[in-house]
């Protein structure tokens, strides 16, 4: 028989499934398909903020391993090396005419209660009955059967699997800003702020951590507008500041600004919770996540004092200065992935990112045509299984994004993910991902011992060809050109902290032991074609989250637990507390310097 692999449910062999415990897309994710209760699964599974996408084959994983083996004794899959590669919907419950409900509300009526956001009408799951039970525990097809599910022996229906390639929709011709890669030839620029706090951070070095310093104090980083307060202002702090200081230098830097204040923002995170809220905890003074609305006061507020004056601003330096937005991170990667997670899944949260989000980008596109947009598009160890990555593109059509206006798309956005080795594209019959370093290559004996298939957090064991980011940018680009029939868009990778791979762990994301910096922002990328730029989005030294306790001694409000894993600074007894997201973390940036790797030559 046939053998292969879902993220989801693991391996199937012919006809029959075997269950394993492969993660889905997050810890919190899964926890929901296997039916456990999430906060619960903390002991079980370590946890993680940015809803980090990695399978580990944790039961089950004798039988997998022989079957696998049985299945290469009786003939590999082909393969062929075919080299480089080159407004909101709404949320209301409704039923739909046919489709997979991916999660239901009431068991009792479940095609009745799947909300549009839960039921997926394109894409792996929906392409047959046989797809949208692979699609977890919870997954009912509605509606009867789908157009793909072929009928034999009498009118039963067969049930095999359909493969995920991706359907094209039609694009309007890419125009403007779209079709130039902004970073090429610009001065990249250097805030002021984190100048002066890489200075303070060099007093009282020496040797290899002084001279990493020395050079990170110059290096290019984007900077993030994650309030309002952060807007206006002339101060270095702020938008209108930082704007107004480029356009005075000669030459005028480009500047690289993240986005970043979406109702309800992060979901699956406590450590970068945001400030707009759709119902606010009146303990807390936080975003209460559980409640159900229709975000209709957090959504007004985002657009009138977040997105409008935000636009204002731009529209008024975009002539003069050159500018990049990455545009709300994690967002629609968490639309795609991670409805089950229920602060995730909240309708008042679905509205807010898919309203928000949309409403964002028609309006930076229309409004500031000279400012350069790229969707942030999590990670290999997120997105990196070709269904889920097709997920996330049909979100972008789901609400009818203008993909022509659009550059393309920010991976490892404050992460950690490694650079790695692009691999040759080895094309599997039926697939649209790269099948060089999966256990389904013929020559995955030789390949297995190639640089591109070095995989640090064994992603490539859970069949996720993203073990690397240039891997995944590769997979992203060829499904977004298949996608949206168009071969304009690139990808923009954030190297600011991914020079050294030294976790135990890699759904650990917080202020990481033995990181170093990463290649230095540049347009010198290993293949063109698929890259504009490897860049600093987020800047080495600020850090992810807060210790259960600040440095000051006092008790942190938004501690996520990811922040105490064993690969977290801060936590053992020599190492100093680490401050909340964002705020300048003197003991990791030294760190971060001591393994860093600026060039590539390895840390």
């Amino acid at each position: 028989g046939e053998v292969w692999f879902s993220s989801n449910t693991g391996l199937k062999c012919s006809r029959v499934l075997f269950s394993t415990s492969m993660t889905a897309p997050s810890r919190r994710e899964v926890t929901r398909l296997l039916g456990v209760n999430v906060e619960d699964s903390e002991s079980m599974i370590q946890p993680h903020s940015r809803a980090w996408a990695f399978g580990r084959v944790s039961l089950g994983l004798p039988l997998v391993v022989g079957l696998v083996a049985v299945t290469f004794l009786l003939g590999a899959r082909s393969g062929r090396i075919i080299g480089s590669v080159r407004p909101s919907a709404s949320t209301e419950e409704v039923a739909i005419v046919a489709g997979c409900c991916t999660y239901f509300t009431d068991p009792n009526n479940q095609c009745g209660t799947c909300g549009a956001t839960n039921m997926q009408t394109s894409g792996f799951c929906a392409e047959s009955k046989a797809n949208c039970g692979q699609c977890g525990e919870t997954a009912v097809w509605c509606g009867g059967e789908s157009s793909n599910v072929k009928q034999s022996n009498g009118g039963q229906s067969n049930n095999e699997a359909v493969s995920h390639k991706p359907k094209q929709v039609r694009m309007m011709q890419p125009t403007g800003t779209a079709l130039k890669n902004p970073f090429k030839g610009k001065n990249y620029y250097v805030h002021p702020l984190n100048a002066a706090r890489y200075e303070k951070s060099i007093k009282g070095t020496k040797g290899k951590i002084r001279k990493n310093l020395e050079r990170m104090k110059s290096i290019g980083a984007a900077y993030w507008i994650d309030n309002k307060a952060k807007l206006h202002g002339d101060g270095q702090k702020t938008l209108e500041g930082i704007l107004k200081d480029a356009k005075s230098q000669d030459p005028v830097p480009l500047v690289s600004l993240i986005w970043y204040d979406l109702p309800n923002r992060d979901c699956d995170a406590k450590a970068s919770v945001g400030e707009i809220c759709c119902t606010v905890n009146k303990t807390t003074g936080h975003c209460d996540l559980d409640t159900e609305s229709d975000c209709e006061d957090g959504l007004k507020e985002y657009k009138e004092t977040y997105v409008q004056p935000f636009i204002r601003i731009l529209k008024k330096y975009s002539k003069d200065v050159p500018i990049v937005v990455i545009l709300e991170p994690d967002s629609l990667p968490n639309l795609a992935t991670n409805l089950k997670h229920p602060h995730c899944g909240n309708k008042a949260t679905v509205r807010a990112y898919k309203e928000g989000f949309a409403y964002a980008l028609n309006k930076l596109v229309d409004e500031t045509p000279d400012v350069t947009v790229y969707l942030d598009a999590a990670s290999g160890s997120w997105l990196g299984w070709a269904h889920q990555c097709l997920k996330y593109l049909d979100v972008m059509v789901e609400l009818k994004l203008p993909m022509h206006k659009v550059r393309g798309f920010a991976t490892n956005t404050a992460k950690y993910q490694p650079l790695g080795v692009q691999c040759p594209w080895e094309h599997q019959p039926g697939y649209s991902r790269n099948n060089f370093c999966l256990p389904s290559s013929p020559g995955i004996a030789e390949h297995k011992n190639h640089a591109c298939c070095k995989d640090p957090c064994k992603l490539l064991d859970a069949w996720d060809p993203g073990n690397n980011e240039h891997n995944y940018a590769a997979l992203l680009i060829s499904l977004a050109t298949e996608k949206f029939g168009s071969d304009h868009f690139r990808v923009v990778i954030d190297t600011g902290r991914n020079g050294a791979q030294n976790r135990k762990d890699c759904h650990n994301f917080c202020n990481i032991r033995k990181a170093g910096a990463g290649r230095a922002s540049t347009t010198e990328t290993a293949n063109n074609t698929i890259l504009d730029a490897y860049f600093w989005l987020k800047t080495p030294g600020e850090s992810d989250g807060c210790t259960k306790h600040l440095p000051n001694g006092t008790k942190c409000v938004r501690y996520d637990a990811v922040c105490g894993s064993e690969d977290s600074l801060g936590n053992e007894d020599d190492e100093p507390k680490a401050p909340e997201a964002g705020e300048w973390y003197d003991y990791q940036v030294k760190m971060l310097a001591e393994y860093a790797d600026f060039d590539g030559l390895g840390s």
